[in-house]
């Protein structure tokens, strides 16, 4: 077994990072609360970080263990300074390998002005977090700051009501080439529920682009 101590910082800031992605899919966070509001956040790149919906904790509570999957890890203290709290992420050697990928395809615009509405694409049936999400052009695609597409992957509960952006990408800048993996940079949403559905849409600015046929991945954790 391997531990990565996780600093907690000793005022209202965001603690140092910590890699954690030499260990394996099963990594166990340890935590012990102390006096003062105190957050645990995971990332999948080291930049791009979410906050866990199960480590938010104060008034000392008993010293718990929940499984994550990431590659890095930090405390955040919300308020206030002092306390006694300690993290620990503990697992076995082997490296960061994410829950099983939702995939799908989509076909070529019919025109350069052509609009997708929502597409419903998928459903988790268990809470997972979205750690990237990468699209795979099989064609190109010419950035322009005038004519551009936004590809906005969306979540939505299990009654319908739309959750926010789980990803979003633009075409002003940055040209596609074929079968070269393209990623999508992750919004605020990226803890899912259990039932919500992910649904992608497309919309044009000036004159549009023709977005080529596409396989999109989102790359799911736990």
């Amino acid at each position: 077994m391997i531990s990565h101590t996780i600093e907690v910082p000793s005022s209202a800031i965001a603690g140092a990072a910590v890699q954690i992605d030499d260990l394996g899919p099963e990594k166990t966070v340890y935590f012990k609360g102390g006096a003062d509001q105190v957050f645990l956040e995971l990332s999948p790149d080291g930049s791009t970080w979410y906050r866990h919906p199960d480590l938010t904790f104060a008034n000392t509570p008993p010293p718990r263990a929940l499984k994550v999957d990431a590659t890095h890890a930090r405390a955040v203290r919300a308020t206030g300074s002092g306390g006694t709290i300690s993290m620990a992420v503990v697992g076995v050697e082997g490296g960061a390998i994410q829950g099983s990928p939702l995939t799908f395809a989509r076909g070529p615009d019919g025109s350069a002005g052509a609009t997708q509405p929502a597409m419903p694409i998928g459903m988790v049936s268990s809470p997972r977090h979205v750690t990237a999400v990468t699209l795979l052009p099989g064609g190109a695609l010419t950035a322009n700051a005038t004519n551009f597409a936004t590809l906005t992957l969306t979540a939505y509960s299990s009654a319908g009501t739309l959750r926010g952006t789980v990803a979003t990408l633009t075409t002003e800048t940055g040209s596609w080439t074929s079968l070269v993996p393209v990623n999508m940079p992750l919004g605020a949403v990226v803890a899912l529920q259990q039932g919500d559905s992910l649904a992608l849409s497309i919309a044009k600015a000036g004159t549009g682009v023709v977005v080529p046929l596409a396989t999109f991945t989102v790359h799911l954790g736990a």
